[in-house]
């Protein structure tokens, strides 16, 4: 039996290069990531951290994660929406909103406090959610000791994201007093870093602003006479989940090690002793109004991610939940979501799968490094505390929202559905968002401004089309027509199409015919030197406002424009900005 042969590395690069026919390797084929970060297209070196690996092994989910169902309190049918997400087999409820504690009392009296578990970071504060959480217990004849899941909030995650005051050391006394007397497995410490991704910022700051607010809750804490290892079998981590697999499954890994460092830091030299609950939590920032059914890829990705990354609770949104309070089918898909995949699909079935994954476990540690570097760098400069340390985090989620919006802009970061392949006119949720809080980093949704974009041009049906001059048989022409065609869609406008053909004057005379005012030449490139000169003259003299082209223009940039072109569109281009000026010639209002 012949030997299996070992792969030749050089072998392998030698064809790549070939395949790439003189593009640069590392432009091609690293893949450069938010916060600094690189991911090459194949890794064959095991990591030298192996230490930190194990870490990360024995510190995993083993068994089957909590699949949690987030309700808002003051829905109009929560209390039924509950009740149903029981019945499918949720394992906790997570109840969102509310202004005061009591105001989840009777969602409470309708849960079986001793079987499932409860999710409450927002309405009053700690010590009277515990309060009223131990009174509806009693109520059920339940002892208070059995209820379990996680009541705490992270101070400096509420501030930075919805403008909350920060705790004081009346405040770290009283939380320090819940912690003693809570019930076993009931979380009264909230650590996140979501205001920050939800703004905007790279999954490498999320994780290190979690950090940064877990030292300083550390610090509070202990100030207050608890213990590291009081403190961490109190804690709950809440961590979000995006658009990126390989990078959210990491970042799940890389806070396991993070967070035990941390302790150690701290003096809790037994890692095991500090091993915390990780909370997945899907992100609302990714989601769309346009085309909401992709967001049901959304929800399957992040709760695939959560489970491979050893998530010990996820949560997952309702696909409609940008269109505000989400509908009865978008509940039950964002539970039986979790449960195909935990049920039927077996995720739960192997402890961290990822292991052993050269470049997942170079991610994990790449992104636990560089959140160690953001943790350091708030803290030199006073920590989450100290107002300088908090302008470290807003001033780096604001440059990488600054990057990522150009990323979206450009459509390297695609939307599927809203700026890449739009849907339907008539597949759009209402907005639902509410006003943006009086806070450092409030959230944003990355589809916002393409989607009012869209809307606007919707808004006015009576806009005249915009001209595909497409140049030559359909062969030579379609490509670029129907890239154009979607990148009109994404802005709410229409265009149309002649049919081909490799006469200007043809062309010039459909144009007058159509009642456009811009056209867009539509060809291919090896056409377009011969064939712009005078079509664009032609299409002038037609009448047309704004004459564009459908590709790069390469070294005839000039003379395209001396001939009568005012903008070219092509893949990587800033296509929102050309979206917004095309809105401008044509009267349409933004």
């Amino acid at each position: 039996m012949p030997e299996t042969a070992v792969p030749d590395l050089q072998r392998w690069r030698a064809l790549v290069d070939q395949t790439l026919r003189g593009a640069p390797f590392e432009r091609r084929m690293v893949r450069t990531l938010p916060g600094g970060l690189s991911l090459p297209a194949l890794r064959t070196d095991r990591p030298a951290d192996a230490t930190s690996s194990e870490l990360i092994r024995s510190l995993s989910r083993d068994g089957r994660w909590e699949v949690s169902a987030r309700h808002a309190v003051d829905g109009a049918d929560t209390a039924g929406a509950i009740q149903r997400d029981l019945v499918r087999g949720v394992d906790s409820v997570w109840l969102a909103g509310g202004g005061a504690a009591a105001d989840a009392r009777g969602h409470l009296a309708a849960v079986a406090l001793q079987e499932t578990g409860i999710i409450w970071t927002d309405g009053g504060t700690v010590a009277e959610r515990a309060a009223v959480l131990a009174s509806v217990a009693l109520e059920q004849g339940t002892d208070p000791a059995r209820c379990w899941g996680a009541i705490g909030a992270d101070p400096f995650d509420a501030h930075l994201g919805a403008g909350a005051a920060l705790p004081d050391a009346a405040g770290w006394a009283e939380l320090a007093a819940v912690t003693r007397r809570r019930a076993p497995h009931l979380a009264t410490v909230g650590v996140q870093g979501l205001a920050v991704r939800e703004a905007g910022a790279s999954a490498a700051t999320e994780l290190g602003v979690l950090l940064a607010s877990g030292a300083a809750t550390l610090r509070g804490l202990i100030g207050a006479g608890l213990s590291v290892a009081e403190i961490a079998s109190a804690t709950r981590l809440f961590q979000g989940i995006g658009r990126d697999q390989l990078v959210g499954i990491a970042a799940l890994r890389a806070a396991r090690l993070g967070w035990a460092r941390l302790c150690g830091a701290f003096g809790l030299s037994d890692a095991a002793a500090s091993r915390s609950p990780l909370h997945g939590v899907q992100l609302a920032c990714w989601q769309t109004r346009h085309d909401p059914w992709v967001n049901l890829l959304r929800s399957t990705l992040a709760g695939f991610v959560g489970a491979v990354g050893g998530a010990d609770a996820v949560t997952l949104r309702a696909y409609d939940a940008p269109g505000g309070a989400p509908s009865e089918l978008g509940g039950r898909l964002a539970t039986n979501t979790q449960l195909v995949l935990a049920e039927e699909s077996h995720l739960a079935a192997v402890r961290d799968p990822a292991a052993g994954s050269y470049a997942l476990e170079h991610l994990t540690l790449d992104l636990a490094r560089s959140a160690w570097s953001v943790l350091q760098a708030i803290e030199a400069a006073g920590g989450l505390e100290a107002a300088a340390g908090r302008a470290v985090v807003v001033d780096r989620v604001r440059e990488e929202r600054a990057a990522l919006a150009q990323a979206i802009d450009r459509r390297k970061v695609a939307l599927v559905g809203v700026s890449d392949f739009p849907g339907a006119a008539d597949q759009a949720l209402a907005d639902g968002q509410s006003a943006a809080a009086a806070a450092p980093l409030p959230p944003v949704r990355h589809a916002q401004a393409w989607e009012d974009l869209r809307d606007a041009g919707e808004a006015r049906p009576d806009t005249p089309p915009v001209f595909l001059a497409t140049w030559g048989p359909r062969a030579r022409h379609s490509a670029r027509a129907m890239f154009t065609t979607n990148l009109l869609a994404a802005g709410g406008l229409r265009g149309t199409d002649p049919g081909g053909s490799d006469s200007a004057a043809d062309l010039a005379r459909s144009f007058t015919a159509s009642g456009a005012r811009v056209a867009v030449i539509c060809g291919a490139d090896a056409d377009y030197p011969e064939a712009i000169p005078p079509l664009a003259a032609a299409l002038r003299s037609a009448g047309a406002v704004s004459v564009w082209v459908a590709g790069r223009p390469g070294a005839h940039a000039d003379a395209w424009r001396a001939a009568g072109v005012d903008t070219f569109v092509y893949t990587g281009c800033d296509v929102r900005a050309c979206l917004v000026e095309l809105h401008h010639i044509l009267g349409v209002s933004v």
